[in-house]
C-alpha cells in the first residue's frame, strides 16, 4: 500500500527538471536538504554484451518529485543536476496528491510500464530510427499492442505493413 503524506497548507508537488542522468544524485542531495523526495524508479534488465543484469531507472528521464512549500522551493536552486522547475505557461507547475499516489501505486504493482511521449494519429508518416529495420519509413497504421505498432509502405500499389515497437519509430516532419 502506498504511504500518504499528511496534507500541509501551501505543501504542493513540483517536478523539477534535472540534468541528465543526475535524478537519483539530485534526489539523495535535496533528501539532505530537508525536501521530501519522489523519484519513481523502475527495475529493468538491462543486457550488456558479457552478461545481463536487473538495475534501477528512473520513470521519467531527467524528472523527480518534490513536495514541499513556495517559500522553500528556492532552497533547491544551484543543487548538483538541478535545471528547473517544470513551468506551464510561466508558471511553476504543481503536481496533484492522487498523481503521485497513483504512480506509487502503480510501480508498487511490480507491472512493467512505459513512458510514452505523444500518441501517434492514424496517416502520420514514422522512420524506424533504432533495430534492425532502421532506415524504414512508412504510414502509422494502429496499435497492435500497448507499444507495438503497424505501419505501412505503399511499393507497387501494394501495401506491405509490420509491427514495429513504438519506441523504434520517430514522427517525420
Amino acid at each position: 500500500m502506498t504511504q500518504l503524506l499528511p496534507l500541509k497548507k501551501d505543501y504542493n508537488w513540483y517536478a523539477i527538471y534535472t540534468r541528465p542522468r543526475f535524478e537519483k544524485r539530485l534526489a539523495s542531495e535535496l533528501e539532505y536538504l530537508g525536501f521530501v523526495v519522489y523519484l519513481p524508479l523502475q527495475k529493468r534488465l538491462k543486457q550488456w554484451s558479457d552478461r545481463k543484469k536487473w538495475v534501477e531507472e528512473p520513470l521519467f528521464r531527467s524528472y523527480l518529485f518534490v513536495y514541499t512549500c513556495d517559500q522553500n522551493r528556492a532552497k533547491a536552486f544551484g543543487t548538483d543536476g538541478f535545471v528547473k522547475y517544470v513551468h506551464f505557461n510561466n508558471v511553476v507547475a504543481t503536481i496533484p496528491e492522487n498523481i503521485i499516489s497513483n504512480l506509487k501505486i502503480l510501480l508498487s504493482s511490480g507491472v512493467e510500464l512505459e513512458v510514452v511521449k505523444r500518441k501517434l494519429r492514424k496517416g502520420e508518416m514514422v522512420k524506424v530510427i533504432t533495430g534492425n529495420m532502421i532506415g524504414l519509413e512508412g504510414e502509422f497504421i494502429s496499435y497492435k499492442k500497448k507499444n507495438i505498432i503497424v505501419i505501412k509502405m505503399e511499393i507497387l500499389n501494394q501495401y506491405v505493413s509490420t509491427e514495429i515497437n513504438l519506441n523504434n519509430v520517430q514522427l517525420l516532419d
